[in-house]
């Protein structure tokens, strides 16, 4: 019983200094962990001829690097089938479209500078997609839900560690497209827009 005493006596404060010793080597590295939303609005897509608006939120397991979830909704109108279409009779007749997107991301950003950064990342998503004006088409024809696969970067502005402000570019790979006269290579394509940021960081453990 007295051995157990002094083994615990002396292995009390080594379990401690362990512990604090590990600690402090994580708050040298700065690791922290903490929540993220965005705001994006995209001026150039392969989906319609205006603009769309997406949000995203998710968490940092790090200070670079990020896992979210993504929403994208878009409503305009498009030229894409019209030549082909019985909307052909007028020319300047333009194909109403609508659309929304749900995803996942992931993302690192890379510090460039103290007001800059860049910050590759990968997006997958399921796109639900209506063409909204196509009498006499089959309704099956003009619906759809497809795959989408985005690869781009994010140029950061850093105002500072909680607000971003940058210049989004990707590309955009449709796939299982089966909408009227438009197949994948239609929806496939240069994105092109604005990202807003916020991130909340929570203490350095």
């Amino acid at each position: 019983m007295k051995t157990l005493i002094i083994t615990a006596l002396i292995s009390l404060p080594l379990f401690f200094s362990a512990q604090t010793t590990e600690r402090e080597s994580i708050d040298n590295h700065q690791v922290r962990k903490g929540f993220y939303g965005n705001l994006n609005i995209n001026s150039i897509s392969p989906f319609d001829e205006t603009y769309n608006f997406g949000l995203g939120g998710g968490m940092h397991f790090s200070e670079n690097f990020h896992i979210g979830l993504t929403y994208l909704g878009g409503k305009g109108e498009t030229g894409r089938v019209v030549s082909d279409s019985l909307l052909a009779i007028n020319e300047n007749k333009l194909a109403g479209v609508k659309y929304k997107a749900f995803g996942i991301e992931l993302g690192y950003e890379i510090p460039i500078d103290k007001h800059f950064s860049i910050m590759p990342y990968f997006n997958q998503s399921t796109i639900k997609y209506k063409y909204t004006e196509l009498p006499g088409v089959a309704r099956a024809k003009t619906e759809d839900a497809f795959l989408n696969t985005l690869i781009g970067a994010k140029f950061f502005f850093v105002a500072n560690e909680n607000i971003r402000l940058g210049l989004n570019l990707s590309y955009g790979m449709a796939n299982g497209v089966n909408l009227y006269k438009t197949k994948s290579a239609d929806l496939t394509g240069l994105n092109a827009g604005i990202t807003l940021q916020y991130n909340h960081f929570l203490p350095k453990w």
